[in-house]
């Protein structure tokens, strides 16, 4: 559906919603054919200035040149609806706008968007894996180390548990205040309930043994670091129009709420569905100059296998962007998530 917007008349308040819809059999709007292809150079530029290759040799080549234990990930994926995520420009005449480009107005995907939705779906993985109980303690913790490698550590609470522990390993320090500050990060930072039994004996009570076994591991796997993944926009070519109505339920909210019933329908710019993107993200260990060769490689074999769970899980089930719960940004089809090194 496209949108004509009508500036006639007094009442031009609202440009958007007072404007006329009209179905077309014309396709969305496609920025590669607009112009005469110049929105196609303006794509390639945006693109190249963001980083991202052309095709997987032109970014093998450049894995190629970080240092021992980088990868990275790269693949074409096709949109099998809707995908939407809010745009902070005001100044736009549809009030819900997708995110595009600030220069050049193309539709995106950010690469902090990219972290935060697979940072997510991480944590709703080492969640599940810690209610389960036939996966043991010290996998879950491996999950975890990779995690904390792949998308960094640094709030309050864990800066608190960095502190503890080495106190506890360094100068023989109080297990209480390691435990204490194990259940305040586990809680507040991720979530998770960890003074909980698991196969007869609370899980908080595995990790310190685990701990103990594993002095110099903990240490030097519990720092406070960014993450070693870089992630990458994603651009896309095509606007497209998607229009909500408001259930009963919410209608009845708004009228008690404003004393005035509005069941007025939403609109919404998104990237329409069948819309092409690409995802990359390289993994550089900037931290692990003092690692052994065969250390970084077991650290990139099991962190690109946590990756790849993770992608495949929020491409599959979750979805990227906003709305996802009636549906919008599910992904049909991808390529292989092969490690390129």
């Amino acid at each position: 559906m496209f949108h004509e917007v009508i500036l006639e008349g007094e009442n031009i308040e609202n440009y958007y919603f007072n404007s006329k819809a009209t179905a077309k059999k014309d396709k969305p709007r496609n920025f590669i054919e607009d112009k005469n292809g110049e929105i196609l150079k303006f794509i390639d530029e945006i693109s190249t200035i963001s980083g991202i290759y052309k095709d997987e040799e032109s970014f093998k080549q450049y894995i190629q040149q970080l240092m021992p234990g980088s990868f990275g990930i790269r693949f074409e994926f096709e949109l099998s609806s809707s995908y939407f995520s809010k745009d902070d420009d005001e100044f736009y005449v549809v009030p819900n706008s997708v995110l595009k480009e600030y220069i050049c107005k193309i539709p995106m995907i950010r690469g902090s968007n990219w972290k935060g939705i697979l940072s997510a779906i991480g944590l709703k993985i080492i969640k599940e894996e810690l209610y389960c109980e036939d996966i043991p303690t010290d996998k879950i913790l491996e999950n975890y180390m990779s995690m904390a490698r792949i998308f960094g550590t640094g709030s309050e609470n864990f800066r608190n548990l960095e502190k503890a522990l080495n106190s506890f390993v360094e100068e023989n320090g109080k297990e209480e205040a390691l435990i204490q500050c194990l259940i305040k990060y586990a809680l507040f930072d991720l979530g998770i309930n960890i003074k909980i039994d698991k196969n007869g004996e609370s899980i908080v009570e595995q990790i310190l043994e685990q701990i103990i076994e594993n002095k110099n591991k903990a240490c030097s796997g519990l720092l406070t670091q960014k993450g070693r993944a870089i992630f990458y926009p994603t651009y896309f070519n095509q606007l497209g129009f998607e229009v909500l109505k408001p259930s009963d339920r919410e209608v009845k909210k708004t009228y008690n709420r404003n004393k005035k019933k509005n069941s007025s329908p939403i609109f919404f710019e998104v990237v329409p569905k069948e819309n092409k993107g690409t995802f990359q993200m390289a993994y550089i260990p900037f931290d692990g100059v003092l690692e052994t060769r065969k250390a970084l490689e077991s650290q990139q074999k099991k962190d690109f296998e946590f990756l790849k769970a993770i992608i495949e899980k929020a491409l599959s089930e979750k979805g990227i962007g906003a709305k996802t719960k009636i549906g919008w940004g599910r992904v049909k089809e991808w390529k292989e998530i092969k490690c390129i090194k």
